[in-house]
Formats: structure tokens, sequence, C-alpha cells
């Protein structure tokens, strides 16, 4: 074989070995390549979520295109959720116990300018609302379960639905109350637990402990200097309650 002939062959060789590892090396930097943030919306319920039922999720933002995520989430949850229809990241946060559930929040691995969210149960439409979210100056990342921008929005619940306000009380004065407690009163409580946890009996000392509130019909159901208001929290509980308030105080 002539001299030129087993150059030709040789570079010929070299060549193709040459392309062979130029092409390993893109596709070892692509595959190397982090994956990117989108970021995170948290979105938190309150009330959380608690009444047994199937709970279905829509939210619709907009990204480079028109982007929908659906979830159909039962409560209890009978299983893993299908995020099927959800094409982001989604995260919900259950709280509470086994026999009495609470969907507290849902997380989107997406950084959307304005998002609209609907949330129903049944034929009762629970929230439908339009967000806006402020994104924190420091991103969340890559150790945590999203990474990019960050924000969190408290979205107001349909008021009139059984989730939300006005909240229902299982007590109103000591009278329904068992020997030495009071009926202890708190919309936060409902805002934060469920509906359902706005009113409870307990000690009068547990009660102010908590900064709750003690309900009252006359001044006798008040620890002293408290009397009891005329005033009521219509607006926050399903039936007027009276609240023992210090002379002078809010």
């Amino acid at each position: 074989m002539s001299s030129a002939r087993v150059t030709r062959r040789l570079a010929i060789l070299l060549g193709a070995l040459a392309a062979l590892l130029v092409g390993g090396a893109w596709m070892t930097v692509r595959m190397s390549r982090q994956r990117p943030c989108p970021g995170a919306l948290f979105v938190e319920f309150h009330p959380p979520l608690a009444r047994p039922g199937v709970y279905e999720f829509a939210l619709e933002w907009q990204d480079e295109a028109p982007r929908r995520c659906e979830l159909r989430v039962p409560l209890p949850p009978s299983g893993p959720v299908d995020t099927g229809g959800c094409n982001a990241k989604t995260e919900l946060l259950l709280e509470g116990t086994e026999t009495e559930p609470r969907i507290a929040r849902l997380a989107l691995g997406a950084a959307p300018a304005e998002v609209r969210l609907r949330v129903t149960r049944g034929k009762e439409s629970i929230y439908d609302a339009v967000l806006s979210p402020a994104y924190a100056d420091y991103p969340t990342t890559r150790e945590e379960s999203f990474c990019g921008p960050r924000a969190l929005v408290e979205p107001d619940c349909r008021r009139g639905t059984a989730d939300c306000a006005p909240y229902p009380l299982a007590c109103d004065g000591p009278e329904d109350c068992g020997r030495g407690e009071i009926c202890c009163v708190s919309r936060d409580w409902a805002r934060e637990s469920g509906a359902r946890t706005g009113a409870h009996c307990m000690t009068t000392r547990r009660c102010l402990d908590r900064f709750a509130s003690v309900a009252c019909h006359d001044d006798t159901n008040c620890p002293e200097p408290m009397r009891c208001t005329d005033r009521s929290q219509a607006a926050d509980f399903a039936a007027p309650v009276a609240l023992c308030r210090r002379p002078g105080g809010d």
C-alpha cells in the first residue's frame, strides 16, 4: 500500500474520531445543563378546604403561550392525584388528621404575572378570582421543591359557601358548654383551621391565653373587668354573637 494511500486513510480515521469526540462533548454539555427555574406560586386557602367531596382546581395564565392547570382532588384523599391535566409542576399541602384532612395550599411551578383561579366542589363555586402575585426579591433555590421567583397569594373565598364566612357557631354563650367552661370565639381560628373551628367550649383562662374572645349574653358571663358588648360579629359568623370586652377597649 502506498504511503499516500495510508496517509489518506489515516486522515479519514482521525477526522471521524474528532467528529465523534465533538458530538460526545455536545451531548455531555446538553445532558448536564441545569433545568430552567420557572418559579413558584404558592396559593394559600383561608379557611382551608375541609368539607368532604371532590375539589376541582383550574388555573389559567399566560406564559410564552396560554397555559392551564386542572386538578381533581377527592377529600379525604383516595390515592395519588392525577396531574396529567397540568402543564406545570404542582404540589398540594394537606393539614389536619388522617380522618379530618384539610387542603391548605397549592404550589404551582410557574411565575405568571396574572393567574385566574377557580375552585369548585360539586356545583358549588368556592374560589373564582384573578390573582396578581408580587414576587419576592430573592428566589427559591434548587435545594427546595421549586426554584426561581416566588410569591404567596391568599385569595378570598366566595362568601356564603360552606368553606367560607359567615362561619357556623357551635356555641354563643356559657349555657352551651359544660360546667366551668365558656364559649370561646375567634374568627382567626376559622380562617386558619377551617370554617367549623371558630367557636369552642373551654376555660376562660385558656380562651384569653389564646387571644380569643368570650361570647356572652350579659355582663355576668364575662370575667372582670370585662363587660358584654352589644356589638355583634354578624359579618364573620352565621349568627350574631356578643363578646366580652374591656371597658374602653376595642
